[in-house]
């Protein structure tokens, strides 16, 4: 059941992305395979639209510049998914790949960040959108072998992410 409500929550999500209309949008998801998927699922939404949707800013900097930034990313998919404007933030990450898609997010530069249920004290409490989405409110716990529910003060800390100003 748990696939089944995660892939049913993926229309309305892209809808959020579609009516965010170049507004910075922070989507939590449970895992870092459902974060996958949905980057997949963004980046072919972003493709058959009518009008291709753009997920990063111009940069106010030159193409070099621009370019120094993302090969200071050692993850590469990490870097190709910043280079569609979209930053993926997941539990183990490489600290220094974690600051630069916070810094890229914060400077305006990338309109979504995608991160795991897990680092939701970490971004709740450091970065702010317009628009927050929460993909489910379970995840699997493995040492009980069962899908248990998030924890009350994990959805506030979430939804205390949505307010920044427009």
């Amino acid at each position: 059941h748990f696939n089944a409500r995660q892939l049913a929550m993926t229309r309305p999500t892209l809808s959020a992305v579609a009516n965010s209309f170049g507004r910075q949008i922070i989507i939590f998801v449970p895992t870092k395979a459902t974060g996958f998927t949905l980057i997949d699922d963004l980046l072919r939404f972003k493709e058959g639209t009518e009008t291709p949707l753009e997920f990063r800013r111009p940069a106010p900097v030159d193409r070099e510049q621009d370019k120094t930034w993302m090969d200071r990313v050692r993850n590469e998919f990490v870097a190709q998914c910043l280079e569609q404007g979209i930053g993926f933030e997941y539990e183990y990450m490489d600290e220094h790949d974690k600051n630069e898609v916070e810094k890229q997010f914060n400077l305006n530069q990338i309109q979504i960040l995608i991160a795991t249920h897990k680092t939701t004290w970490s971004v709740g409490g450091r970065l702010k959108s317009n628009t927050v989405v929460i993909m489910g409110t379970s995840f699997y716990e493995g040492r009980e072998h069962r899908y248990v529910d998030y924890p009350i003060a994990d959805i506030l800390q979430m939804m205390g992410s949505a307010g920044k100003p427009t």
